[in-house]
């Protein structure tokens, strides 16, 4: 397998194996490239910007960017802290203050800090190429990102959204209750239903705080293809729409990257003129 890398001003193609190297391939399947943002003593595959191409994407790539679309509330393809706080002001504006909503209100600002935050360019922006990137030591199960994820991912944690999804206190939540919860992360009503239904196990009609939790945690961490769990962020996204995702993503980082020409100045064959 041949990667495309940038290093010192030239292009160069090395080989690179490694034993994560399918979910490299998402970061950009059709072929742009991809920024790299850790420059520490890796190899020179690992430093550079990459070029890969592939066909399709697969199972685990597809559900890290179904994640990524759920914290991009605003579906402009990148994930800023206004995403997060409008996800928060949807989750907890339409209730009463109480304990309950405090403990989710700090769980999306631990998210954020935690997670998100250090993933963040200058601007403050979470670029999908960025995110998938740092998702490797997740799905790999070693590295820093992981312990981060197993701790703000605890059951603790996890048990805050749920007390605030049950609105009627009883220990459960309904059909209604869990599209409400998506509708926060801007998931349209009705996309629910499906994964609902799969999500719960034991077929009584609702989610028990076990199930809801075990298939929050089991999205992050099962890589298996029939786990319930991959419906817990709503409908997975389909292959054709993961590659599409991107190369929208990609587009407007490229966009923005685009310099501009500044007053006073015009080009001419591909040089600028002073």
């Amino acid at each position: 397998m041949h990667v495309r890398c940038s290093s010192g001003g030239e292009t160069q193609i090395v080989q690179f194996e490694h034993s994560f190297f399918t979910v490299l391939v998402l970061v950009d399947p059709l072929g742009w490239g991809v920024e790299r943002h850790n420059n520490n003593n890796a190899d020179t595959a690992q430093q550079c910007a990459t070029s890969i191409s592939m066909s399709e994407p697969t199972f685990i790539q597809r559900k890290w960017c179904t994640l990524f679309a759920a914290h991009d509330f605003d579906r402009n393809y990148e994930v800023t802290k206004a995403d997060f706080d409008a996800i928060t002001g949807a989750f907890a504006e339409p209730r009463d203050p109480n304990e309950q909503v405090d403990a989710s209100v700090k769980q999306m600002d631990a998210i954020w800090e935690e997670i998100w935050s250090p993933l963040a360019n200058s601007d403050g922006v979470v670029t999908l190429d960025r995110w998938l990137e740092a998702c490797r030591a997740v799905t790999e199960g070693q590295g820093a990102e992981v312990d981060k994820f197993k701790a703000i991912f605890h059951e603790d944690h996890i048990g805050a959204w749920f007390d605030v999804i049950d609105t009627d206190d009883d220990g459960s939540i309904t059909s209604d209750e869990f599209a409400s919860f998506l509708m926060c992360w801007n998931i349209p009503k009705g996309r629910h239903t499906d994964a609902f239904k799969a999500m719960d196990i034991d077929g009584d009609g609702q989610l028990t705080r076990w199930e809801f939790v075990i298939n929050c945690k089991e999205y992050l961490f099962n890589d298996e293809e029939d786990s319930p769990s991959r419906h817990f962020w709503g409908p997975l996204l389909t292959m054709e729409e993961a590659s599409d995702m991107i190369q929208n993503a990609k587009k407007v980082s490229k966009k923005k990257k685009k310099p501009k020409s500044s007053a006073g100045e015009k080009k001419k064959g591909g040089c600028t003129i002073l």
